[in-house]
């Protein structure tokens, strides 16, 4: 924060790890929402007050990916608000992925394809429609 976040991230967005502990405080108030994508850790469960604090951070311009995605039914809430899905190619495989994407059908998100680490996996991601891409 001593550096300017404007400095530091120019254009850039940054990704922030988000626990429920953090969601449900006040530390993320400080922050730009213009300038932070909130990354909602996999263990955090959609409660209603989660669900219902996701709703009033999209309200005040926050965005929200979900880090080590795999679905379930009940994160229908979370994916709803979501701008972001990150799919680990190592944990699912890109078929997993592929699988994954397929249950979400009819959702608007952007995904990003985390610990590629071939030429493969990241052209058989792009072909899955992957946007971004980290390894």
């Amino acid at each position: 924060m001593h550096f300017g976040i404007d400095q530091v991230l120019g254009n850039k967005l940054a990704f922030i790890n988000v626990s429920e502990t953090m969601l449900l405080g006040d530390v993320l108030e400080s922050l730009p929402a213009s300038k932070v994508v909130l990354e909602i850790l996999e263990h955090v469960e959609p409660t209603p007050s989660i669900v219902a604090r996701c709703r009033q951070l999209r309200e005040r311009g926050f965005r929200f990916a979900l880090d080590d995605f795999v679905y379930r039914p009940e994160l229908e809430p979370l994916i709803a608000l979501s701008d972001y899905v990150k799919f680990d190619v190592r944990a699912l495989t890109v078929t997993g992925i592929a699988e994954q994407m397929r249950q979400m059908r009819g959702h608007s998100f952007q995904i990003i394809a985390e610990k590629v680490e071939t030429q493969e996996e990241f052209r058989a991601c792009h072909a899955l429609g992957a946007n971004y891409f980290q390894g």
